[in-house]
């Protein structure tokens, strides 16, 4: 196979040549295990005499699993001047950091994993902010760094949660979203894309490029058929809550909580998000009596109805938890 030398990462000076894909890089085992403790590690366990491996060209070390622009972004962090660094730092290229965030985690260069990812922090809250947009591959790899640096940066993962949130409920990159998704075992962005390409119908369905495959039909289908009958059901399962130490008629209480449910708890042709949304604001007003009570709330101690509001306002955040718990595929 044809091997190519790195235009820019191949040193004459290096002392150390890996490969990967059909690339090569031959690099200084100085700069990479300075911040790196998987490359010291490497680096320190003793050879053989006659080994040549990482020496030269026909024997280089292989990376696996890596593409070489990724190991490029990898290196450009590693020996790029002060000059290139400020500025890609003040406008960084989402997808190079994310190469960068990503190679950095697998090989363990904490400062510069937790530096990258301090940088798509800012790109990615830009991206909330509607400044500026990802491409298809910079969504991608910028959320597979966010996954990957999790534990280091919560703040970029939680900001990429929110800002998938605000595209899919703007009904932006569904597919994508049920993608990343999927492929990252993030649950609610990938059941709330499935939810919002549900509400579309399938005139949505039929125009996605690529079409959609035949299980995330069937799924859309089983989430239609699912969620239209938990619609149905609602109205007569309000939430549980415990009643308060003022209410001295617990099951006159619950009576009139059950039928303020089901008057504020309408079917909607939009979804059972939407038909638990407006309960939220409803309960919302009567606790804090912007609304006058009527008729059923006035045999609603003010405790119950603050439990009843917390109680429905967690039935929602369940819902949504655990949309995609109703895109199922049948097996």
């Amino acid at each position: 196979l044809l091997q190519l030398r790195d235009s820019d990462y191949y040193f004459p000076d290096g002392n150390v040549i890996f490969k990967v894909e059909d690339t090569l890089f031959k690099v200084h085992k100085s700069i990479l295990s300075k911040d790196s403790t998987f490359f010291k590690d490497l680096f320190s366990v003793p050879q053989p005499e006659t080994s040549d491996e990482g020496s030269t060209d026909d024997n280089p070390i292989p990376l696996s699993g890596d593409t070489a622009k990724e190991f490029h972004a990898l290196l450009w962090s590693l020996y790029a001047l002060p000059a290139e660094i400020f500025n890609e730092s003040n406008q960084p290229n989402a997808e190079r950091f994310g190469d960068i965030a990503c190679m950095a985690h697998k090989y363990q260069f904490s400062s510069t994993e937790e530096w990258a990812a301090g940088r798509l922090k800012c790109k990615v809250d830009q991206w909330q902010a509607g400044k500026t947009t990802f491409t298809a591959n910079q969504a991608v790899q910028v959320t597979k760094a966010a996954v990957l640096c999790k534990s280091i940066a919560p703040d970029l993962y939680e900001n990429l949660i929110r800002a998938w949130k605000k595209a899919i409920v703007a009904d932006e990159r569904l597919s994508l979203a049920i993608d990343v998704g999927e492929k990252y075992g993030i649950v609610e962005i990938e059941g709330l894309a499935y939810y919002r390409m549900m509400l579309l119908g399938r005139n949505a369905w039929e125009s996605e490029d690529p079409p959609l495959s035949r299980t995330r039909r069937v799924r859309l289908l089983n989430g239609h058929y699912t969620l239209l009958n938990l619609a149905n059901e609602l109205p007569d399962q309000p939430p549980r809550f415990p009643h308060s130490l003022t209410c001295t008629r617990a099951a006159k209480c619950a009576k009139y909580w059950q039928r303020l449910w089901k008057r504020i708890t309408e079917p909607s042709p939009d979804g059972l998000l939407t038909q638990l949304r407006p309960s939220i604001n409803v309960l919302k007003a009567f606790v804090d009596k912007t609304i006058p009570h009527d008729n059923l709330v006035q045999y609603i101690p003010e405790g119950c109805l603050s439990s009843a509001l917390e109680a429905t306002m967690e039935k929602v955040r369940e819902t949504r938890l655990k949309l995609l718990d109703f895109f199922v595929d049948v097996e």
